[in-house]
């Protein structure tokens, strides 16, 4: 009865927005986590169950609808194979990225490895950042 219930749930969904008094068309969703639901955040833990990162030295942190890949400052080398492997790995999973969310953290453990960082974002597309918020908490890094 449950399973019937999860299935009915996912199954035809549509989206229609209102605006200024105006209504859009009626468009059939065929593919998204459904945003604000209670089933979201679950159904995305489910889905991204099978997202790796393919180096064991690297670690992908899995929240609701988000995902963050730890890099270690020894291994930058990586990151761009890795981001990589999560594009390919949403598009055949029928998602796509929010470049918005797209976001780059470098964080060293001494003042002086600051220096050897590199100036360009490492993973294209991305946007360097000196935060980061997670969970609604923002680290002060100094």
């Amino acid at each position: 009865m449950i399973y019937n219930w999860v299935v009915n749930y996912f199954n035809n969904r549509s989206h229609i927005i209102s605006h200024q008094g105006a209504l859009s068309r009626l468009v059939v969703i065929n593919a998204s986590m459904i945003q604000g639901s209670v089933m979201g955040p679950p159904s995305y833990i489910v889905q991204a169950s099978g997202l790796h990162p393919v180096h064991v030295f690297n670690a992908l942190m899995k929240y609701a609808d988000d995902s963050y890949l730890l890099v270690g400052s020894n291994n930058l080398s990586t990151a761009t194979e890795e981001f990589d492997h999560i594009l390919n790995w949403a598009g055949a999973n029928n998602l796509r990225l929010n470049p918005q969310k797209t976001k780059e953290l470098i964080v060293f453990k001494s003042a002086h490895r600051r220096v050897m960082s590199p100036s360009n974002p490492i993973i294209q597309g991305a946007v360097r950042v000196t935060t980061l918020r997670v969970l609604n908490l923002i680290p002060i890094l100094a």
